[in-house]
C-alpha cells in the first residue's frame, strides 16, 4: 500500500505523479501485486494535481463517520450498510474504506483507524497474491 498524504511542502504536481508512477511500477514489477493508493482529497487535488492515472489501482478511501469510536460488537462490517461515495473521483468506488480514526482500543494510547474491505476474504486474499 502506498499511503499519500501530504499537502505542503512538496515539489510540483507533475513530478509527483510521475514519482508515484515510477515507485507503483517498481512495487509491481517486483512483487507481481498492485499497490493500493490511499489518498485523502487533499493529496490528490494537491500534491497529484487531481490525476486519474491510478484509477487502475485499489482505492483505500479516508471517509470518517462522525462519532464512530469503536466497531459494531462481533461484526466486521461497518456501521452503516453503504460508504458515501469517494470525493476523489478518478475512483467511482473503494476497495477498502477507513471510516474512523479515532477509534478507542484498551491498551492503545491515542486514537486508531477502523477500515473495511469492499468484499470476500477470498476476494482479499486474491488482491494480495501474485
Amino acid at each position: 500500500m502506498l499511503d499519500l498524504e501530504t499537502t505542503s511542502g512538496v515539489p510540483p504536481a507533475s513530478e509527483n505523479v510521475a514519482n508515484v508512477a515510477t515507485f507503483l511500477h517498481a512495487v509491481e514489477r517486483a512483487t507481481g501485486v498492485r499497490c493500493v493508493l490511499y489518498i485523502n482529497d487533499g493529496c490528490w487535488s494537491g500534491t497529484l494535481g487531481g490525476t486519474e492515472g491510478f484509477s487502475g489501482h485499489p482505492f483505500w478511501a479516508p471517509s470518517y463517520l462522525d462519532g464512530v469510536t469503536a466497531p459494531p460488537p462481533g461484526s466486521n462490517t461497518p456501521p452503516i450498510l453503504q460508504a458515501p461515495p469517494p470525493q476523489i473521483t478518478a475512483w467511482s468506488t473503494w476497495t477498502f474504506w477507513q471510516y474512523s480514526q479515532s477509534a478507542v482500543v484498551a491498551g492503545i494510547d491515542g486514537g486508531v483507524d477502523l477500515d473495511v474491505f469492499s468484499g470476500s476474504l477470498s476476494e482479499l486474499q486474491a488482491l494480495c497474491q501474485k
